[in-house]
């Protein structure tokens, strides 16, 4: 019989260790290294993705509405080129934001499944230490310990994952529900996200493009040069202290107009901190 080069287990379930990855060879002294790794997820690289999360209910608006009234804007609008004007502009409405708004940072993790949370991943990083710890000793006390915290792993990721589904299905049999709602829900439910796929393949100039980043950079680049602005002989007005002053009637209204359930745009700035801060 040939040898086999992996001995230890590979697959596991809330009771049971099983083999079933076998790797077999004429001769087991070829093989200079092998290992069973440990694999928690389909995929094992992660971006993780700093993000600022405001917490508008409990955000104090009297203030941040007097906090941008006492912002010196006339100093802040001192460079007549626009683009600088804007990022002070958005900077100073941040930092007034981030006093009155309850704020705090967390960490995206757009691979992770959705039922992953932080609880689980403790268990993640306690099992991959018992384990490092178990191979490096050998010790049955150390391994006992390592199939008992891989135990409890996966039965409180089995769980997890049955609440999460339970929770969309919940979900979905709401009769208010709109059909993006609904579509939204159910790719969540099949496993579908949009931010995985890869832009479709696009022609330009009698040339077809399909790399991901270059599709991505010919349409960035399309959008911006519509929105170019020659703002070579342009000025910036001179503006009050006091931020009312300097919008419009028409500007005010669209401001305080804004829909707040939208996303943030390039500037990070949500609408609903526009909205508060004219009214």
């Amino acid at each position: 019989m040939k040898p086999h080069v992996i001995s230890e287990p590979t697959h596991f379930t809330e009771n049971s260790a099983s083999l079933l990855d076998l790797i077999i060879v004429n001769d087991k002294d070829l093989v200079v290294y092998s290992e069973v790794g440990e694999m928690i997820f389909n995929k094992n690289i992660r971006y993780h993705c700093p993000n600022k999360i405001w917490l508008y209910d409990q955000g104090n608006y009297d203030l941040f509405r007097e906090k941008l009234g006492e912002t010196v804007w006339n100093t802040i609008l001192e460079s007549n080129d626009l683009e600088t004007a804007c990022f002070k502009i958005t900077n100073a409405i941040l930092n007034c934001a981030s006093i009155c708004i309850p704020n705090k940072t967390v960490t995206i993790r757009p691979l992770d499944p959705p039922w992953i949370n932080g609880g689980i991943r403790k268990l993640i990083r306690k099992r991959r230490r018992l384990h490092r710890r178990a191979k490096h000793s050998d010790n049955p006390t150390h391994w006992a310990q390592f199939r008992k915290i891989r135990n409890k792993y996966v039965n409180t990721i089995k769980k997890s994952r049955d609440k999460y589904f339970k929770s969309l299905a919940s979900k979905l049999q709401n009769k208010n529900l709109d059909a993006k709602q609904w579509w939204k829900i159910t790719k969540q439910m099949c496993g579908v996200s949009c931010g995985t796929l890869s832009p479709p393949s696009l022609l330009v100039n009698d040339k077809m493009y399909s790399d991901p980043n270059y599709v991505t950079n010919i349409f960035h680049d399309y959008f911006s040069s519509q929105s170019t602005i020659d703002d070579t002989l342009s000025t910036v007005p001179h503006l009050q202290t006091s931020i009312h002053p300097i919008l419009d009637n028409k500007l005010l209204l669209q401001m305080i107009s804004l829909d707040i359930t939208k996303a943030v745009g390039p500037d990070s700035i949500n609408p609903r901190t526009l909205r508060e801060g004219s009214e």
